[in-house]
């Protein structure tokens, strides 16, 4: 049943990353504690360049997702191993670029340091860091977790990765501890994604036997990428430029600073993203074989809780995030404004609204049609962020990534509702998405004043864990309730989901 697999995909991401999320708030403090604003801020650095080094693969793991969806839908095994065989051969040769790249880089970092005393450490570290990434391209755990999530039996992946994610943040905490060297927590992540290789061949190759490697490669998938890579650009430059541009206009301990807020951010959005981490899939598989109307319906399902989530969440950051971040780091350096966290918790309510939009664009291969908006997006983003980064710091580049969402946003809406739900009342979904920004712009404001009581008391790590959850809960069960009230699409996905949990659920 597609609502189980949603919920078991849902879950299998979400409770595993709560353990993971813990333990990387440690490993936070105790890298600042031990390696140094500055060194801390090279590592968040070197791991934007490598998020940036991986642009080359371009995307081609959404193609191959897109190419199974119908195969894997008609229960069509040959087809399903020449699609998988073809990955294989591409994910080689992209593994293959990135090495040159890693080395090409790495002979331009020096000039990148300005500290020359760190510089040897920083190297090594980014070849050692960067290397292990290239690991699953040379052999089959790419292949297979697209395989896996064609389908929407994700959770498998997941629970070796989060397993592996787990061994490794320990491994770091307990390095950085003894030695005190960035070198050891590159070593460590190495070792770890090894194992992660090994442990997820072993499980999917017992899992897909069927599989017939000596089929024929279909690399079919590889022409969508020229479409797929301005998605990538627009998707690392909105994302991720943020610590490049501070590293380059101020200085590593800015960058140390900026990444302790958006390591909350992150995690709440990678909450969010677990907790509907089977939908897409889902979408994919409607979409090859059901109409726009049923497809339509999961949409607006989708966008219940999509919105539900756009709300709670970031006002839940808004209010907490100061004081939060004064009980982790304890350095009054590390406290920011209020309308920085404001634009912090702004940038995960446009994830969150368009969310639902950018699932029906992947689940229908549109990649041709939004790759020049995103593009446009991303390069709204940077410029904005160069121009506003020196008068405004954090505030300014964080405003621009707002920018970016709201065009990307503006773009893809219109895109959707006028060729995949033609049939809508436009003018009516338009006001909708209108309404719930300036709702939200105005609850940021009305918000100020109770954020700087909160931040004015001293709590102690178990009364803030209180304080913020009551929030929560308050927030959901009273959004919850008024929602359910009125809105049809809500009863819905209740329904479901608590007919899946009591198991009598027989088809959604």
């Amino acid at each position: 049943m597609r609502t189980k697999k949603i919920i078991l995909n849902g879950l299998s991401e979400l409770i595993p990353y709560f353990i993971i999320s813990i333990i990387a708030f440690v490993k936070v403090r105790v890298m600042i504690d031990n390696l140094g604003s500055e060194f801390n801020g090279y590592y968040q650095f070197i791991n934007q360049i490598i998020t940036y080094l991986f642009l080359v693969e371009a995307g081609f793991g959404s193609a191959v997702l897109f190419k199974l969806y119908k195969p894997m839908a008609d229960n069509n095994q040959k087809k399903v191993s020449e699609i998988f065989n073809g990955s294989i051969t591409i994910f080689r040769k992209i593994g293959a670029l990135i090495l040159t790249l890693l080395i090409a880089i790495t002979l331009v970092l020096p000039f990148t340091v300005t500290n020359d005393e760190h510089l040897f450490t920083i190297i090594i570290s980014f070849i050692i860091i960067g290397f292990s990434q290239t690991i699953p391209y040379f052999f089959y755990s790419k292949s297979y977790s697209i395989l896996l999530f064609s389908e929407q039996k994700n959770y498998i992946y997941s629970i070796i990765v989060n397993m592996i994610k787990i061994i490794i943040d320990v491994g770091i905490i307990v390095v950085v501890i003894i030695t005190d060297s960035l070198i050891n927590v590159a070593v460590v992540m190495l070792i770890g994604k090894i194992l992660e290789e090994i442990i997820a061949d072993f499980l999917c190759s017992r899992m897909y036997k069927w599989l017939d490697k000596k089929a024929k490669k279909d690399i079919s998938a590889h022409k969508m990428t020229k479409d797929i890579i301005y998605h990538k650009i627009g998707e690392l430059v909105v994302n991720n430029v943020d610590s490049i541009i501070l590293m380059t206009f101020i200085g590593p301990i800015a960058v140390s600073i900026y990444a302790t807020y958006n390591y909350i951010s992150s995690f709440l959005t990678q909450v969010i993203a677990k907790i509907d981490s089977g939908i897409i899939s889902t979408f994919g598989n409607i979409f090859s074989k059901e109409d726009n109307d049923t497809s339509f319906k999961l949409f607006k399902e989708f966008s219940i809780i999509s919105d539900i989530m756009a709300f709670i969440v970031p006002i839940c950051f808004i209010l907490g995030g100061r004081s939060f971040i004064n009980l982790w780091i304890g350095k009054e350096s590390y406290i920011l404004s209020y309308w920085v966290v404001a634009m912090f918790a702004s940038i995960i309510f446009f994830k969150c609204i368009v969310r639902p939009i950018n699932t029906v664009i992947t689940a229908n291969g549109m990649f041709r049609e939004t790759k020049y908006y995103a593009f446009f997006a991303a390069g709204t983003n940077l410029l904005l962020s160069i121009m506003l980064v020196k008068p405004l710091g954090i505030f300014g580049i964080l405003f621009a990534t707002v920018i970016g969402y709201m065009v990307s946003l503006t773009l893809r809406v219109k895109l959707v509702y006028n060729h995949k739900f033609d049939f809508i009342n436009k003018k009516l979904e338009y006001t909708t998405i209108i309404l719930k920004i300036i709702i939200y712009m105005i609850i940021v404001f009305l918000l100020k004043p109770i954020e700087g009581m909160i931040f004015s008391y001293e709590l102690s790590i178990i009364n803030f864990l209180l304080l913020i959850g009551s929030i929560f809960v308050i927030l959901t069960l009273r959004t919850g309730i008024i929602i359910y009230k009125y809105n049809t699409n809500f009863k819905s996905v209740y329904s479901k989901v608590i007919n899946s949990i009591f198991k009598r659920s027989k088809v959604v």
